[in-house]
């Protein structure tokens, strides 16, 4: 069964391949029969997505959703589901064209990334996982449509005008809203990912937040779409400023994704601060006795921090005695 999952995934990934080809050929050959076949051969490349993630799902016996393999491919499925959700809700086929080579390109990294299955440590084991994962699929798939439109939308005016684009590209303000909505979405799930994997960790190592690279990443990227949506909505904010805003937070999404898991920022007993690559793949594998020393370790560095942070303070702000604190030490 394994060996089927392999072959179904390369199956997805030559569809989708094929669904971008004829993404092109439409807006070069502006012929409507074009663009209908490849929107069936990208929603036959979903169906046989879906297939594929849930026999991992069988073959592993959890959800599929725990490692880069895994999650890169869901968040590629994602954004292909939420993107065709746009190309038919708002009648605009040539986001498929913008929106194929993104889902190509995610798909094409979890090609690259280890396909073992192992097994979760009991403490993971936990409902809130399919939660907050699945969540996270959503949101990251309606981040990764706000970029691509954004992408049209910056791209809109040096288009040249034609009958073909005017009918097939909505102007910038529809384009604008478009986007709105996309983030807005995004960010109502991001919300629930953050919520549900707070309630998760807390189930699994006893505390809602560690501070770690995701988790902070999560919150960054979480701030930014906040922003967004809070200048758009008290200071009418919109056009190319805001376009170029869900850019970098979609910038900040994938860091999240593929890089807040693969550094680690380390305080050194000096004072200075090092960037460190884990040495393991960002998979949630570690035994018992490691996750516990882990954690504490992550525990112990932020105490140090705070308190150094505290001592700066007090010193540098509050102009406390520099003798009367050594001697509280």
């Amino acid at each position: 069964m394994l060996q089927t999952e392999i072959v179904l995934f390369y199956v997805v990934l030559a569809l989708y391949f094929l669904a971008m080809v004829p993404h092109f050929v439409f807006v070069a050959v502006k012929k409507d029969a074009v663009v209908k076949a490849a929107l069936g051969v990208q929603i036959l490349g979903l169906l046989l997505h879906t297939a594929a993630i849930a026999l991992r799902g069988i073959n592993a016996g959890r959800l599929p959703l725990t490692n880069q393999y895994e999650f890169a491919t869901a968040f590629a499925w994602g954004l292909c589901l939420v993107s065709l959700i746009f190309i038919f809700r708002f009648k605009f086929p040539t986001l498929g064209a913008f929106a194929a080579p993104v889902v190509l390109l995610i798909i094409g990294y979890a090609a690259m990334q280890s396909r073992e299955v192992r097994e979760l440590m009991p403490s993971l084991r936990s409902n809130w996982l399919g939660f907050h994962v699945s969540t996270a699929i959503i949101a990251y798939g309606a981040f990764g449509v706000s970029f691509v439109l954004s992408i049209i939308f910056l791209l809109r005016d040096k288009m040249r005008s034609s009958g073909f684009l005017d009918q097939h590209i909505p102007d910038r303000e529809k384009l604008d809203m478009i986007s709105y909505r996309s983030v807005s979405l995004g960010l109502l799930f991001l919300t629930f990912t953050i919520v549900t994997g707070a309630i998760w960790a807390e189930r699994a190592w006893g505390s809602y937040w560690s501070w770690d690279p995701k988790e902070t990443w999560s919150l960054v990227t979480w701030i930014i779409y906040a922003v967004y949506l809070h200048l758009r909505l008290r200071r009418g904010w919109q056009g190319r400023a805001a376009a170029i805003f869900a850019v970098i937070g979609f910038i900040c999404v994938l860091f999240t994704e593929e890089g807040g898991g693969i550094f680690t920022i380390v305080f050194e007993e000096d004072g200075t601060v090092s960037m460190e690559t884990n040495a393991e793949e960002d998979d949630i594998y570690y035994d018992e006795i490691s996750s516990g020393l882990l954690v504490n370790e992550i525990r112990r560095k932020r105490q140090e921090l705070v308190e150094s942070l505290s001592l700066y303070y007090r010193v540098f702000v509050l102009k406390e005695d520099v003798s009367a604190l050594l001697e509280e030490e």
